[in-house]
């Protein structure tokens, strides 16, 4: 729909700041974005010190930049096509601090036929780009990023969204779309009151997802095999890590080097 309608250019890409996506840093804060999370896990994220914060690799910087290199690209072919494009969304909803909880949308498309979608671009490894072509659909596929469409839609007053995905190994795109749900959309504003809750009286909230143990397994380079080489995790978060419903079924590796270790594969089970 979308992606018939992009027009390459061969005019010269000039790498800037502005092209980048650089953004002011804020203060940590609740984020749409990031609400798909488990709520102690985000918690953590707008409490924790500096200091105590991951390291930004510079390796971690450079697939940021060029994520966001790619995704211009993208905005340029669908001048004339997108429109609102880095519209801020106000959701109306006071985070822990009292101002308001709010996020910035890709852009918006109108189709042929008066139709408007949120459009949230995402650039994907290859394995990420196949889980949301096979699946077809955005919640079982990618968790997180369906949370955050279902509150832009909700906060807009839309009821049709997509992810407009580029595969990063080959430069495929694809089109998966969701409809608003507004019960979904209750549920999310639920957590939202839990997480201010517990910031304001500074408790640290439950985890939401249960933490489970697993064996993971580093696969053989250009095969569907698996070595029975890895190492134990135990966290509250699954392989597919934009899902975080979790069910598990245990699959014994069928290789001589795995020595019989039960390998705890998760699947989604969002509901």
């Amino acid at each position: 729909m979308i992606i018939e309608k992009m027009r390459p250019t061969n005019e010269p890409l000039i790498v800037s700041d502005e092209l980048i996506g650089e953004r002011q840093q804020h203060r940590p804060r609740i984020r749409i974005s990031s609400l798909g999370n488990d709520l102690q896990q985000q918690f953590y994220d707008i409490t924790l010190p500096e200091d105590k914060r991951e390291e930004i690799t510079a390796q971690k910087a450079r697939i940021f930049s060029l994520g966001h290199i790619l995704e211009q690209e993208i905005f340029r072919q669908l001048e004339g096509v997108i429109h609102d494009k880095d519209k801020v969304v106000h959701t109306g909803i006071e985070d822990h601090r009292g101002e308001e909880i709010k996020g910035e949308i890709d852009c918006l498309y109108t189709d042929d036929y008066g139709t408007t979608y949120v459009v949230d671009v995402k650039t994907m490894s290859e394995n990420s780009f196949r889980k949301l072509v096979d699946a077809q659909d955005i919640k079982k596929s990618h968790y997180v990023y369906y949370v955050q469409l279902q509150m832009y839609m909700d906060a807009l007053g839309l009821e049709d969204g997509l992810i407009l995905a580029y595969n990063k190994n080959n430069s495929e795109m694809a089109e998966v779309f969701c409809d608003l749900d507004p019960v979904f959309v209750r549920e999310q504003k639920y957590r939202i009151n839990t997480l201010r809750s517990s910031l304001r009286g500074e408790v640290v909230p439950p985890l939401e997802y249960k933490n489970i143990s697993y064996y993971k397994t580093q696969k053989v380079r250009n095969k569907d095999e698996y070595k029975g080489l890895g190492y134990i995790i135990k966290e509250p978060h699954p392989l597919n890590r934009y899902n975080p419903y979790i069910d598990t079924e245990r699959v014994t590796i069928d290789h001589e080097e795995s020595k019989g270790v039960i390998f705890k594969e998760r699947y989604p089970n969002a509901v």
